[in-house]
């Protein structure tokens, strides 16, 4: 296996998170009354990361005053933490048990109405590499008057983790720095020998924003830049066998 010195990723935030460049999925369709989604609907994260996932619902033109909804989810990869009210929603009942969360709510006078109303956040803790499903249930979905808020669909999610360490050789690389808020991205490395070499920028939701290199290298140090739109956006450096990836924040 070829030896690759060090790897130093500048950017403008003092967080660290992994991001799979897997294909993105199709968005839920939350246009019909009764549609049920999280947000976001797909996200990535370290392992040992705490991640908020809120919980939406379209009332359309009736108001929320039952629900019934279940959670299940990968135990392997992330575990259940805490459950509270959305800012347009309530909870009456929280039951988490191994692999499936269930939560319920009542209130007599209902919530909204509103084509996007936050109802629940759920927290998690990523515990191991891979990707979960959060495949949603919903069991009541009604309105005051317990008749029900159009057609009750669910829509899942997926929180993908990997692994916050990057390993080479068996240990943990060092060589890693962050340096802080800028209005661009810097990626500085050095390769020793001629190496296969792919950077890729991608947004929260894993979309390729741009591909600043993709081919073979000559040995040397190396700097690129990124003049991106402002906001949070993940470095990806892949240098011959070994993949690097960094969260960065924009701004101007």
């Amino acid at each position: 296996m070829k030896y690759l010195s060090r790897l130093v990723v500048v950017f403008s935030l003092l967080l660290s998170i992994g991001l799979t460049a897997a294909e993105e999925p199709e968005p839920p369709d939350s246009t019909a009354a009764g549609a049920v989604w999280f947000r976001p609907y797909t996200q990535t994260c370290y392992k040992n990361d705490t991640i908020s996932t809120e919980v939406r619902v379209n009332s359309g033109e009736q108001l929320v005053g039952c629900y019934g909804i279940d959670v299940a989810y990968d135990t392997s990869v992330i575990k259940y933490d805490t459950t509270i009210a959305g800012a347009d929603g309530f909870v009456s009942a929280i039951n988490p048990v191994s692999g499936n969360l269930k939560t319920s709510g009542f209130d007599a006078m209902g919530k909204g109405p509103g084509d996007n109303l936050h109802l629940l956040t759920i927290k998690w803790i990523a515990v191991g590499e891979g990707s979960s499903q959060l495949v949603m249930t919903i069991n009541d979905l009604t309105n005051e008057m317990l008749d029900p808020v159009g057609i009750p669909t669910a829509h899942d999610g997926i929180i993908n983790v990997t692994s916050s360490g990057i390993e080479e050789n068996g240990f943990s690389v060092k060589g890693i720095s962050v340096l802080g808020v800028h209005s661009c991205i810097n990626i500085n490395y050095n390769i020793e020998e001629k190496e296969k070499v792919k950077v890729e920028i991608y947004n929260v939701l894993g979309q390729r924003l741009a591909k600043l290199a993709d081919g073979i290298s000559p040995s040397g140090k190396y700097n690129l830049t990124w003049n991106g739109q402002p906001g949070i956006c993940f470095v990806r450096v892949e240098i011959g066998d070994k993949v690097y990836r960094k969260k960065a924040l924009i701004i101007r």
